[in-house]
């Protein structure tokens, strides 16, 4: 076999490949053509001294036999994937030992081989493998990369300096802010740019679940530990492991938990519920709730030293309402997302004015579904966004706050009792009402005409008449 040229080199990064076997005469010519091909190669003739290879150097493949003295292939490839899971180990097995085959795949082996077999065949099948994995991480790494995060505010620009700080660290990091301020994204985030990234990003919605079920999700368990648990299941840490657990909304995580999940902070070991085998573990942990922990540790829903161990670095996120200068940018965003025909779109200062006028109480993620709301029902052929945007939402939007404090009255009762007060206040001056309500005056005519609020106005007529 010719040894590679420089355009052939450039296709495969140069790997390090170790044989196993008991017979020299396969060893020696493993290492020729390893060394040809342009790789670099190791040697052992039984798995002890694997193990010492390993033990002091860098190797991305160990090509093993299964068949020799003092540690045979199987105990060898058991022990690398205790202790080197990156390796890729290879399995060589003659066909009367398809035995083999299966039992190597079952303890981790990425292939198997059988005998007999071309040395160059089994390196290209190598080579073949390292580049298609490289392909597949590329397409992960893109993947990795969260939504695109608008920051022109000076708030937001703070965050995402404290991101870049914190995140090449393994600190446990506790994200707090409102609902819908984005604090899974900036979890994400952190991930995206931390060591960790082509590790896996594991989230778990800690409110979703109930205290019977919390546990067995976050821990897994063994089988028989409870009724239904027909299988062993894997917990979110144990699939976390080498990456990150995003606990969101941590807050919400029963008393009888959190104990447990303190010592997986502090130890990096658990067991599944209703085992007994300790399981150690690596992940980076990140939290986030929208709740005030103190206040809740005040009402001992919440374990103070939990608090302390989470809270090793804390990201706020303020609300939309305290960032203005994000609401046109992200609006600008989620417009261009949700809309084919870019070339129409328009901002006028009646659009800008309106998004910038309202408090947005469900912050980012109620813009986003509101601009996708406006781009749905939008009539075909318009170029004036404040068209497409409904104002009628932000009416409502006002009636169900009020329906907050009368939970009894429906929501168009309270927009009824809200449209007409204004109307009341302004002397049905309805130019003066829609700038009150923030909507314009075609909606608020056609919220009169909804409610029938015309005999109201003519009451008032008699009234001013007779004053």
């Amino acid at each position: 076999m010719e040894p590679l040229n420089v355009s052939q080199r450039r296709k495969v990064r140069r790997l390090s490949v170790m044989v196993v076997d008991d017979n020299k005469y396969i060893l020696r010519s493993f290492s020729q053509i390893i060394q040809l091909r342009g790789h670099k190669p190791y040697t052992a003739q039984n798995g002890k001294a694997a193990l010492d290879v390993l033990s002091k150097n860098r190797v991305d493949v160990v090509l093993t036999d299964v068949r020799m003295p003092e540690m045979d292939g199987i105990e060898l490839l058991k022990t690398i994937k205790n202790k080197y899971s990156d390796i890729q180990v290879i399995v060589i097995t003659g066909y009367g030992s398809i035995d083999d085959a299966v039992t190597a795949i079952k303890y981790g082996a990425s292939d198997y081989i059988l005998k007999p077999f071309s040395p160059d065949e089994v390196i290209l099948k190598i080579e073949t493998y390292f580049r298609e994995k490289k392909g597949s991480i590329e397409k992960k790494k893109k993947k990795s990369i969260p939504e695109t995060i608008i920051a022109e505010s000076t708030e937001m620009k703070g965050v995402l300096e404290e991101v870049d700080i914190v995140s090449p660290t393994d600190a446990v990091v506790l994200i707090t802010g409102e609902t819908g301020v984005g604090k899974d994204v900036i979890a994400r985030l952190l991930h995206a740019k931390s060591e960790r990234r082509m590790q896996p990003f594991i989230r778990m919605n800690c409110v979703e679940l109930n205290e019977g079920v919390i546990e067995s999700e976050l821990f897994g368990h063994e089988k028989g530990s409870f009724t239904g648990a027909v299988s062993s299941k894997k917990g979110r840490l144990e699939l976390a492991d080498k990456g990150t657990l995003f606990l969101d909304e941590v807050g919400d995580i029963p008393m009888s938990t959190q104990k447990k999940l303190l010592r997986v902070l502090e130890q990096k070991a658990f067991e599944r519920v209703g085992g007994i085998e300790t399981i150690n573990i690596d992940v980076r942990v990140i939290a986030a709730t929208n709740k005030n922990i103190p206040y809740e540790i005040k009402k001992k829903r919440f374990r103070q030293d939990l608090f302390y161990r989470l809270n090793t670095v804390m990201i706020n996120i303020p609300p939309l309402r305290e960032r203005v200068d994000d609401i046109i940018p992200l609006a600008r965003h989620f417009l261009l997302r949700f809309t084919k025909d870019k070339k129409k779109l328009n901002f006028t200062k009646q659009l800008t004015d309106m998004l910038l006028s309202y408090n947005w109480p469900g912050n980012v993620r109620e813009l986003k579904s509101t601009i996708e709301r406006a781009v749905i029902f939008s009539h075909k052929g318009d170029t004036k966004l404040e068209k497409i945007f409904r104002e009628r939402d932000f009416v409502s939007e006002q009636a169900a706050i009020f329906t907050l404090e009368c939970p009894s009255l429906k929501i168009d009762d309270v927009e009824k009792s809200l449209i007409l007060k204004v109307l009341k206040d302004s002397d049905w001056n309805i130019q003066q009402a829609a700038r009150i309500l923030k909507v314009s005056r075609t909606t608020l005519y056609d919220k009169i005409e909804k409610h029938n609020l015309h005999p109201y106005r003519e009451q008032f007529s008699k009234l001013a008449d007779e004053i």
